[in-house]
């Protein structure tokens, strides 16, 4: 299983709000695809996948507050 974090995207960012979800629970996924947009002060970044595989579980949803790492 492999875990993704809100990675550091530059700009002093330290925090985003989910934004929008790009695939489902129990869905397929491509490395490189995107999964998820997070919304900050600066920028909508849509965030990829770092690997291919099955989404199992998600920890997020539409709104939720996110910290880098």
């Amino acid at each position: 299983m492999f875990q993704v974090k809100f990675a550091d995207i530059g700009e002093g960012i330290h925090e985003g709000v989910v934004f929008k979800i790009h695939v489902d629970t129990d869905g397929e996924v491509k490395e490189g695809e995107s999964i998820m947009a997070i919304e900050t002060d600066k920028v909508t970044a849509d965030i990829p996948s770092p690997v291919s595989g099955k989404i199992v579980k998600m920890d997020w949803k539409p709104g939720d507050r996110i910290e880098v790492g």
